[in-house]
This record gives C-alpha cells, sequence and structure tokens, in this order.
C-alpha cells in the first residue's frame, strides 16, 4: 500500500503503532532521519557559567536539563530555554561531578570524579534543601577502586554504572540494591538503556557492546571490518523512544544512529563545509519531542536540533 500518492502522511500515533506492528514482525521499520539546527542555548543565571562540563541530561517528566557542571563543582538545572532553575553543590558536597542520570521518579544521581560515592537525591527538583544520601560503590572493587564515569536509569528505576576502573558495568535495582553486573569491558565510556536492550560504549577495544535486559551479550555494534572500515569508538550514547540508539564518536568525528538490529540510519559528520560543526562535543540527549541536544564542553553551550523523519 502506498500511502504517499494521495498525498497523506500517517500521523505520529499511527507510524508509532507502525514501528511496533514491524518489531514484533521483526522488520525494521526504514524512515529517513536528518538533523535541522535550531539554536544554541547560552545558559543564564549559573553564576560563573558551565565550567568544563562533563555530562548532562534532559529530564523530558519535567523539562530540565541536569547539568554536571564539572569544574564548577555544581549540578545545574536549567529549563528548555537555558534558565537556571536550581544550583546544586554550593554547600561544598559536590566535588567535580562528572556525570548525572535521573529517574521518572525524580531520583537523581551524580557521579564524581575520583570517588566511589554517587550522590543520590529524592525529589531533585522541589524547593527543599539538598538532603543527599550517599551509595558507596567501594564493595564492588574488583581490580581497583570503583570509578563511576557513566550512568543510566530505566525505565523501572534501575541504576546502571559504568565502572571504567573494573571495565564493568554494575546494575542495581530501585532501592540500590546489586542485581548483575556486565564484565570484562575493555574501555566502556558510556552506557544506555532501552526497553529490553543495554548498549555499552567500548571505544578501547571499538564498537558497542549489545545485552539483553537480563546481561545477556547478543553482539557487538560498529565492529564487522565489512561495514566499518575503521571500528567505531563511541564517546556517548542515547537512546529515543523508538528505541533507536544515537552514538556520539569520539575525536569529534560525528554522529551515527541505528536501528535496533543495527542498521545505520544516519551518518552526520561534525565537518560541515570544512568547519568542525561542533566544539569538543562531549554528551548528548533528546527528549520526547524529536530534539536532540548536544553538550559542548569547551564552549559550555548546548546546541538544539530538531530530528525530521520522513
Amino acid at each position: 500500500m502506498r500511502l504517499s500518492r494521495s498525498g497523506f502522511r500517517p500521523g505520529p500515533a499511527l507510524r508509532t503503532g507502525l514501528v511496533l506492528f514491524l518489531l514484533h514482525l521483526g522488520v525494521a521499520p526504514c524512515f529517513s532521519l536528518s538533523l535541522e539546527e535550531m539554536e544554541v542555548i547560552a545558559p543564564r543565571g549559573t553564576e560563573r557559567g558551565l565550567l568544563a562540563p562533563q555530562g548532562f541530561v534532559y529530564d523530558t517528566y519535567r523539562g530540565l536539563f541536569i547539568v554536571a557542571n564539572t569544574e564548577a563543582h555544581r549540578v545545574d538545572l536549567l529549563s528548555r530555554e537555558g534558565d537556571s532553575f536550581k544550583i546544586m553543590g554550593r554547600a561544598g558536597n559536590l566535588r567535580r561531578p562528572r556525570t548525572v542520570a535521573a529517574g521518572k521518579d525524580s531520583t537523581l544521581f551524580v557521579a564524581m570524579q575520583d570517588s566511589e560515592i554517587i550522590k543520590v537525591l529524592s525529589q531533585y527538583d522541589s524547593g527543599v534543601g539538598e538532603e543527599f544520601h550517599d551509595l558507596n560503590l567501594s564493595a564492588y572493587r574488583q581490580r581497583a577502586a570503583v570509578q563511576a564515569i557513566a550512568l543510566d536509569v530505566d525505565r523501572e528505576g534501575n541504576l546502571y554504572v559504568v565502572d571504567r576502573g573494573n571495565r564493568q558495568v554494575l546494575v542495581l535495582d530501585r532501592q540500590q540494591r546489586f542485581r548483575f553486573a556486565l564484565a570484562d569491558i575493555g574501555d566502556p565510556s558510556d552506557v544506555a538503556v532501552g526497553a529490553n536492550t543495554i548498549y555499552v560504549a567500548d571505544p578501547g577495544f571499538g564498537g558497542i557492546r549489545v545485552y539483553d535486559g537480563q546481561g545477556r551479550r547478543l553482539r557487538t555494534l560498529g565492529a564487522d571490518p565489512g561495514r566499518f572500515p575503521t571500528p567505531l569508538r563511541a564517546k556517548a550514547l542515547a537512546v529515543d523512544r523508538r528505541e533507536r540508539l544515537w552514538v556520539l564518536e569520539e575525536a569529534n568525528l560525528g554522529l551515527k544512529v541505528f536501528d535496533t538490529f543495527g542498521n545505520l540510519l544516519l551518518d552526520y559528520p561534525f565537518s560541515q563545509g570544512g568547519r568542525l560543526a561542533f566544539l569538543s562535543a562531549v554528551d548528548l540527549t533528546l527528549d520526547a519531542d524529536r530534539f536532540l541536544y548536544v553538550l559542548e564542553q569547551g564552549t559550555g553551550l548546548i546546541r538544539v536540533f530538531r530530528i525530521n523523519e520522513f
């Protein structure tokens, strides 16, 4: 059936239904993707601006950016427009935060450089004081101290911790109790979790390791020499509402998007017309309204792209 012959364009609900139907059949739906740069957000009201931030996430449920403002020793909450909503860490309790994650229940997790402690805050968007409690990861040491360099939270509230020191990803339940670990990863840099898939970036060995929701290894994406002349070296990952994997490559090389079967949907190089589209891109995040956000470490700016689908 060719819906386009009559000029009919399926709406979001129908398109989502088609995606779910095709996934049920084991067929990859083919929608063309493109990115359109819309604006640049310069955060306002953050006291000293964003100083070498290392990570951020957009909380779609609350319409807030959560930024690990590393060299300012703060975590900044920003509105979608970039206005300061709340600043955490003034009491000196956040020492060089490097990555953040938030659950649907408004629980915030903050990992700090050179620390085995993850700071946990319930109802982080409220106006009350910062009553963090400590999640100590020292019990999970294998060869070295735990180095939590990336976090993610799934829909059930499980916490995923990338531990570069021991080349593993720790998976904890919503009460922060141990569930399982993904071990023997070369040089993990990030983790992103979909409905029943766990993606772990492994730039040290090359490619992205793919696991099911129980931690069983499925495959490695981006390491096949027949498809990738050089192994994919991912710096940051994100999964969108259609279970597509968004990959920020190391060394400002670009951005790639894959479907659930590992098919490449979009290859967006950062060198556009002889100039770099980004300066020291360090992290990416998505919202539910088809927007992509890229954080630049060097400038402290957030670049906004509309995701167009055809």
